[in-house]
C-alpha cells in the first residue's frame, strides 16, 4: 500500500552523519548564551509534533508548542518554563494572526512547520472522480497555505534570531510523496491501491515548491543567516502514517524525530532550499 512517507528508489544518496561544513557565519553573539535556544513547533499535541517538542525540551530548548487545543493539550506538569503552549489552527487566518503577538520579543532559532492533514475523503484510495474536493481544499489550506502563513507570522521572531545568533532554521515537514519524480515509481510499487493519493501528494509537492521559493527570498533578505528546507520524516507510526491502523510503518516517532534533529544539526546555509530525507540526502523534486 502507498503511505504518506514511502521511501523513493530514485533518491540521491549521501552518507549519514555528514561532517558539518562551514557556512561562513559569524560566531554567535554573547546574548545567545543568555537564553535557551527557542523553537516553534506546529501540530505539537500528538505524533511527530509532540515528539519534536519532547526531544527539543530534553536538549534544553524552550519550545512554543502550537496546536488547536492550546494549553489544554498538555499536562500541568509539562507547563514549565521550557514549554509555552499556543492555541493555533494553521488553516485559519485569524488564528495564525495571533501568532505574531504571542512571539513578541522572542528570538526564534527554529520553526518546525509540522502540522498537516490527509483526510480519507480525498485519500489514496480515491479515484479523481470520487475525490471529495472540499476535503482536498482543506488539505491544501492546511498543508500548503498554513505553513506559508505561519512562516510569515513568525518571520519577525526569526529575524531576531538572525540578529542575535546570526542564523535561523525553518523546517517544512514534507514527504517522499511530494516528489513528482517519484510518482510513477511509487505507483508501480503499490499496485493494490485504487487511486494515486492525488490530494496529499499535490499538497506536499506544492509545499516543496513553496519551500524553495521562501528559501530563495529569505536568503536575499537575510544573507547567509537563513536555512529553509523541506524534510521528509520517513514513514512513521502516527495516526496519519498508519491510516487508522490500516498500515504498518517501520519508523517510530522517536526514531524519526531523532534522525530529523540530526539532519537539522548538520545543516549549513548551503543547504537552504533543499528537499532532504532522514539521511540528509537530497530527494528528487
Amino acid at each position: 500500500r502507498i503511505h504518506p512517507d514511502a521511501p523513493s528508489a530514485t533518491r540521491s544518496s549521501r552518507p549519514m552523519g555528514r561532517a558539518r561544513r562551514s557556512g561562513g557565519s559569524r560566531p554567535p553573539s554573547s546574548s545567545m548564551a543568555a537564553r535557551p535556544k527557542t523553537a516553534l513547533v506546529t501540530g505539537a499535541s500528538r505524533g511527530l509534533g509532540l515528539e519534536w517538542t519532547r526531544q527539543l525540551r530534553a536538549r534544553g530548548w524552550r519550545v512554543f508548542a502550537a496546536c488547536r487545543a492550546g494549553a489544554g493539550a498538555f499536562r500541568d506538569a509539562d507547563k514549565e518554563r521550557l514549554l509555552v503552549p499556543i492555541a493555533l489552527d494553521v488553516a485559519d487566518a485569524a488564528s495564525v494572526a495571533t501568532l505574531g503577538p504571542a512571539l513578541e520579543g522572542v528570538a526564534l532559532d527554529l520553526l518546525v512547520n509540522n502540522a498537516g492533514t490527509r483526510p480519507e475523503a480525498c485519500g489514496p484510495d480515491k479515484l479523481i472522480d470520487a475525490i471529495d474536493f472540499d476535503a482536498m481544499d482543506v488539505t491544501l489550506r492546511t498543508n500548503v497555505v498554513g505553513p506559508c502563513r505561519v512562516l510569515a507570522a513568525a518571520l519577525p521572531a526569526l529575524a531576531r534570531a538572525a540578529a542575535e545568533a546570526n542564523k535561523f532554521i525553518v523546517i517544512n515537514t514534507s514527504s517522499s510523496l511530494g516528489s513528482t519524480a517519484a510518482v510513477k515509481g511509487t505507483r508501480d510499487d503499490f499496485k493494490n491501491l485504487t487511486g494515486t493519493d492525488l490530494a496529499y501528494r499535490s499538497s506536499k509537492a506544492a509545499l516543496n515548491n513553496a519551500t524553495a521559493c521562501a528559501a530563495l527570498e529569505l536568503a536575499e533578505r537575510y544573507p547567509r543567516q537563513s536555512i529553509v528546507i523541506a524534510l521528509d520524516p520517513g514513514w512513521v507510526q502516527t495516526d496519519m502514517g498508519t491510516r487508522g491502523g490500516l498500515e504498518s510503518p517501520p519508523l517510530t516517532v522517536e526514531t524519526s524525530v531523532s534522525r530529523q534533529i540530526a539532519v537539522v544539526e548538520s545543516l549549513t546555509v548551503e543547504d537552504t532550499g533543499k528537499y532532504l530525507d532522514l539521511d540528509g540526502a537530497e530527494v528528487p523534486w
